[in-house]
């Protein structure tokens, strides 16, 4: 990239700023925070790269997505298409969801590639992030014991293997009155029968005590709430010994694209999972 911008923290600045003008003087680098990045995006004319460093030292950052969402936001309603926006974390459950950014920035953004770089040694950060931003095809990266692994996804063949649903077993479904958790609960009743089905909820419903000759438990909670969520395995438990399988179904069905959606209804969106 001619023209890149880093976004992260101030203690972040000195340290990249250094590196990427040493190995790289032909790059003009910018380093903006999190809050300081909307002026540059104002004033600025040309762009080719973002680095996005915030999650990477910031362990809070790396749980939060709305930072990242309300960034390209802006983007979106500037002339800047940079060529590709590449997010730095240390892989973990949380961290691993910036890929959903990848997998979905495409269909509005067309014109920028959006990558992930998990990178555990901080000393080749800067580096893996120019190989990521220089490279043709613009893809997720995990750089795990002198180690590059490609994310991608490919399908598999499971061939004959022996299924882990199973008659007499229980198995809780989050987002029980939806009709996705409906339809899970009707196949594994029908399919594997008879079974235990817990079914769980935010709002109060009206659901059958069997489905298709299982017997059924709904319960109302807030897979947000852990309160509720304690309180709900502990109510399932209590009528069905051991629970042997969780279908997490739970969610809020967006209507809107991320460009379209306000901060706190991607976070709402978010929330369940």
């Amino acid at each position: 990239p001619k023209v890149l911008l880093c976004i992260g923290s101030l203690e972040q600045k000195e340290e990249c700023v250094c590196k990427i003008t040493q190995r790289y003087p032909e790059v003009e680098v910018h380093f903006a925070t999190t809050e300081s990045y909307k002026e540059f995006f104002s004033e600025c004319k040309e762009l080719d790269a973002i680095w996005y460093l915030a999650p990477y030292n910031a362990p809070v950052t790396a749980k939060d997505y709305a930072p990242l969402a309300a960034m390209l936001q802006l983007l979106q309603q500037t002339a800047l298409r940079p060529r590709c926006i590449v997010v730095a974390a240390k892989m973990n459950s949380y961290s691993s969801a910036f890929i959903g950014f990848e997998r979905s920035l495409g269909f509005v953004l067309p014109a920028t590639k959006i990558a992930v770089l998990f990178e555990e040694d901080s000393k080749a950060l800067e580096e893996h992030m120019m190989l990521i931003s220089r490279c043709s095809s613009i893809e997720s990266v995990w750089y795990k014991d002198a180690k590059a692994y490609v994310l991608k996804i490919r399908q598999t063949n499971q061939g004959s293997t022996t299924s882990l649903l199973r008659a007499g077993a229980t198995y809780l479904i989050t987002g029980g009155n939806g009709g996705l958790g409906r339809l899970f609960a009707e196949y594994i009743a029908r399919t594997f029968g008879p079974v235990q089905l817990v079914l769980l909820g935010r709002s109060q419903a009206d659901v059958p005590l069997e489905i298709a000759g299982s017997k059924c438990l709904y319960i109302q909670a807030d897979v947000c709430s852990p309160e509720e969520m304690k309180q709900a395995i502990m109510q399932a438990r209590a009528a069905f010994g051991h629970i042997h399988g969780v279908i997490h179904a739970a969610g809020i069905q967006g209507v809107k694209h991320i460009f379209e959606k306000s901060v706190t209804e991607f976070e709402q969106v978010l929330a369940p999972k």
